[in-house]
């Protein structure tokens, strides 16, 4: 199975920024792009369930599990 499929699969796509994330944003999932040095405004996944997370001081090192928890129960439950 390649990678697309698998992610059509998927109930949710956590990634960095990375080309297999925008190509999840393709896809009716909920995708959450954790951004460090690039701009999350102009790199970050686009539609409806899709969100960016910019780490503290544009460091991606510094971005709280709990935070992107929380924005993982959001786009599932609520």
């Amino acid at each position: 199975m390649n990678n697309a499929a698998n992610i059509s699969k998927t109930s949710i796509f956590i990634s960095n920024d990375t080309g297999i994330m925008h190509l999840a944003s393709g896809f009716d999932i909920p995708v959450i792009g954790l951004f460090g040095p690039t701009k999350a405004y102009e790199w970050g996944p686009i539609g409806r369930n899709k969100v960016s997370i910019l780490g503290t001081g544009n460091n991606i090192n510094k971005i709280e599990i709990s935070g992107v928890y929380e924005t993982v129960i959001r786009l599932l439950y609520v």
